[in-house]
């Protein structure tokens, strides 16, 4: 299990809880990059490139995004069929609302996931008396409950799980 993986699956593994938390919460480019999400006003204020600063990080995301496709396409299932991501890249956004927009959380977010859709696999290879359809809609099921949880617990977790206050707002220096 932990040495027949495939390469970019060890690199993930020292990309994302060790880089992002390192570079997010003990670097000053990791608070002038909160600072951009927080309040760009502010941080255009105090002497910070916004705009440079959200244009790399897009296309850090997209770098990422692409990569994680490539890694489905080409190791995880070696062929290509229509609807092969069947809804993975929505339940990566609906992971990343439910692990508070922390790297670290998000990682296990998604481990809890993969165990979630492992669950399925598990139970048609152990004929558990519930249909296979079922089984496969675990993950989605799963998703779903991670979007309820906050939303109902929300008045004790809204600092914990808070997204960025300019989270998809565009930012405008000359407006400012």
């Amino acid at each position: 299990m932990l040495f027949t993986q495939n390469v970019l699956v060890y690199l993930i593994y020292i990309i994302l809880p060790v880089m992002l938390h390192v570079l997010m919460f003990r670097t000053r480019h990791g608070l002038n990059l909160r600072a951009v999400g927080e309040n760009p006003a502010a941080a255009d204020a105090a002497g910070i490139a916004v705009q440079r600063i959200r244009f790399w990080y897009v296309t850090a995301g997209a770098a990422l995004a692409a990569g994680a496709g490539a890694y489905l396409t080409l190791a995880f299932v070696p062929s290509w069929s229509e609807g092969v991501v069947a809804g993975r890249g929505w339940i990566a956004v609906a992971l990343v609302i439910f692990a508070g927009y922390r790297p670290l959380n998000a990682v296990l977010a998604a481990l809890l996931f993969g165990v979630i859709t492992s669950l399925g696999f598990v139970g048609q290879a152990r004929n558990w008396p519930i249909a296979a359809p079922v089984l496969s809609m675990l993950p989605y099921l799963g998703t779903i409950a991670f979007i309820v949880v906050p939303v109902v617990a929300w008045h004790r977790m809204r600092q914990v799980m808070a997204a960025p206050a300019a989270l998809g707002v565009p930012y405008y220096r000359d407006l400012r």
